[in-house]
């Protein structure tokens, strides 16, 4: 379940990211300033849910969740000894 997790605040940050490329253009445009000034908060959300992200791909690989493909792929399968 935590993979899933990863991959939902992913895909939060690339939304996060699109409207960080639109709204501040967009509020320079049209002389809305709470426009602009959304795109330091925009900045912080897109930081916490990368960060989500790699922590949850931290605790796929610590925890061996194999049912993650690039934890599979990169994982060893033996332990050493």
């Amino acid at each position: 379940m935590i993979p899933e997790w990863g991959l939902l605040s992913l895909i939060l940050a690339l939304c996060l990211a699109l409207m960080l490329s639109v709204m501040p253009l967009i509020g320079r445009y049209h002389d809305r300033r709470p426009w602009m000034q959304q795109a330091t908060a925009l900045v912080y959300g897109q930081l916490v849910f990368i960060l989500l992200a790699f922590i949850a791909l931290m605790w796929a690989f610590l925890s061996a969740a194999f049912c993650v493909d690039y934890v599979a792929r990169r994982s060893p399968t033996s332990s050493p000894g």
